[in-house]
């Protein structure tokens, strides 16, 4: 397991790829191939150029961008037609809308040169920002995304369909409970070490403007990546205020809100309010935001903040 402590972070790899992206690598190095094409569209670009070609079905989809269908496209030897030919890719659909490519065996050279950026150096990655094309030099491995499948930080899932991730995990914690590491209330120095421990990467930064609203002397964030929560790894934003741990956001994919959903009310019972942006469980402490795919977790404390944006009046003192 890798474990990364960086303690000087300004931007989240979320933040750096929130910017206009390009397709244009997809489209260069797959025959023309385009996020949000189907299945059969992509087979029929792309057959030609694979030494082999597999599809898998997995029933019930997983993945945080499928809602109803997931299907992988496997192919192995892929000729990009210009410079070496990528060992293996698969090609990742969710509700038959390609959004995720994974690629392994020479494909930092083949993809790097389709790239229109100059890269950025994130944890043990390369980014090609405006190409969404991240890669893992080390371990020649690469993932072209899109803005949904970033935001659901897939690029630190390995897709066990490949077989350099024949290890991969194929189960997930199912509990959509509070995370036994995220000890509300506890001190950085106590909750730090065990978020290191779960986490597959972490890094530390410095929150220059202070955005909690209980209005803390300072604030620290630890990005945890990697960590099993709900059905799938995922990407855990555990926020403190003057080193106490205050609030949570826990990325999560829109296609798999229904999942979510009923994973929260088995934790906790039904929502106690909805207001069409968050849904609201366990006394006000986690809501299942919909406008923007993630699960808040709070503090006991920090609940009153919260509850004009939850739609609910407000309680207790602040």
């Amino acid at each position: 397991m890798i474990k990364k402590w960086m303690s000087a972070v300004s931007l989240s790899l979320g933040v750096l790829l929130s910017v206009n992206c390009s397709a244009g690598v997809v489209v260069k190095a797959f025959n023309g191939l385009e996020f949000g094409a189907a299945p059969a569209s992509a087979i029929e670009r792309i057959e030609g150029q694979c030494g082999s070609i597999e599809t898998i079905n997995v029933e019930p989809p997983v993945i945080p961008i499928a809602r109803e269908r997931e299907t992988h496209v496997l192919c192995r030897n892929y000729n990009t037609g210009e410079g070496p030919g990528i060992d293996e890719v698969v090609f990742v659909f969710g509700d038959d809308s390609l959004a995720l490519i994974e690629a392994h065996g020479g494909v930092v050279a083949a993809l790097s040169v389709f790239a229109g950026t100059e890269p950025i150096e994130f944890l043990d990655y390369v980014i090609y920002l405006e190409d969404m094309l991240v890669t893992n030099p080390v371990a020649d491995a690469a993932w072209l995304l899109t803005p949904e499948s970033l935001h659901a930080h897939m690029f630190m899932w390995r897709n066990p369909v490949l077989a350099a991730n024949a290890s991969a995990t194929r189960k997930f914690e199912a509990s959509a409970a509070i995370p036994a590491d995220l000890k509300f209330g506890s001190s950085i120095d106590e909750v730090g070490p065990l978020l290191e421990n779960s986490c597959d990467k972490i890094s530390r930064q410095e929150i220059e403007e202070v955005w909690l609203p209980n209005n803390p002397s300072r604030q620290t964030q630890i990005n945890c990546y990697g960590y099993d929560y709900a059905g799938f790894l995922r990407k855990i934003e555990a926020v403190f205020g003057d080193g106490i741990l205050q609030l949570a956001w826990i990325l999560t994919g829109k296609g798999e809100e229904d999942r979510l959903r009923q994973s929260l009310v088995k934790a906790f019972g039904a929502a106690r309010s909805d207001n069409g942006v968050y849904e609201v469980f366990n006394n006000g402490r986690v809501a299942l935001r919909k406008d923007k795919p993630e699960v808040l977790m709070l503090a006991e404390d920090l609940v009153p903040y919260y509850q004009a944006d939850f739609g609910e009046p407000e309680s207790g003192s602040k």
